[in-house]
Formats: structure tokens, sequence, C-alpha cells
């Protein structure tokens, strides 16, 4: 399965299908999409199956059947997401300082949740650089690890808010 990096801005006709897949994966399997993915994309060889997820383009690169070919780019998306966060507390002391802190991690499936609701990007910005989850009602003020209680923000948008609640 590879992963490439995708600009939506270059397509106006299929910009619904773009947004959409934000949230939901889109797959195409039909031969005449193939074709124009393997074109658009400069392929070598015929794709057996496309993806789009959150801004990129899977190619299935043996054939699978639909359902464990979104199960496969979910697991793909999210192995990505746990690497940014590694590599972010590789160079970020703040971060790695956070991540061993005693008070309680937040649960694996709630930050998948968070990650896939708010599309990868700040909540309040947009932004898809140095994102963190935080805790709209803050820890320190009686907030919980719920999904209801988190949200993605940028660094920037997150040392702004600091520990008041919006």
């Amino acid at each position: 399965m590879k992963a490439t990096k995708f600009i939506i801005k270059n397509f106006t006709s299929d910009s619904q299908y773009f947004q959409d897949s934000l949230v939901n994966p889109k797959v195409f399997l039909q031969p005449d999409f193939l074709k124009a993915w393997k074109i658009t994309l400069s392929l070598p060889k015929m794709p057996h199956g496309i993806v789009l997820f959150q801004n990129r383009v899977y190619q299935a690169t043996e054939p699978y059947p639909e359902e464990e070919l979104l199960l496969t780019v979910l697991e793909v998306a999210d192995k990505l997401r746990k690497r940014f966060e590694r590599l972010k507390a590789l160079s970020d002391p703040e971060f790695a300082r956070l991540m061993r802190d005693p008070r309680e991690r937040i649960p694996e499936k709630i930050r998948v949740f968070v990650w896939r609701r708010d599309k990868g990007q700040c909540a309040n910005c947009g932004s898809q650089e140095n994102l963190e989850y935080d805790h709209i009602i803050p820890i320190s003020k009686g907030g919980s690890n719920s999904a209801r209680n988190i949200e993605l923000l940028c660094e920037i948008c997150n040392r702004l808010k600091s520990d008041n609640i919006q």
C-alpha cells in the first residue's frame, strides 16, 4: 500500500469527493477511474485500487476486496499518526515531558476518534502542522478524557488557549 500526499485545490470538478474523503475513505475500484488516476498520479503500472482519505491518495499495490482495502487504509493512516506523534515527542522536549506525565493518558481509541472527527487538522484554524490533543475543559478544572472534551489544535492555537475554557 502506497500513500501519496495529495492537494485538493487542483481538482474542482471532483472537489466533493475530496471534501467527503476528509472524514470517510473514498474507494475507486472501477477500471475507468483507475486509468484516470494512473495518468493523474503518473503511476508506473495500473493500480488495483485507489482510496482517498484525509488529503492522501492510497494506492493498492495488490488486489483487495473493498472492505479489506478500507481497513488497510485506516490502519496505514493510524500508523502515520502514531509515527508523527513519536517524532513530535523526539523533537519537542515539552511534548515528551507531557507524554511521560503521570496523569492519565488519553486512550488510543479516543485519540483515533478525535483525529478522524477533526479531519487531522486544527479545530480552530485548520492547520495540519504541529497538532496536539487539547482538553476543551482542562483536566485541572475538572475536564475528562472523553471524545466530547478533546479536540485537535495546532501548537499556536493551543498555547493561545492555555488553560482557558472556550
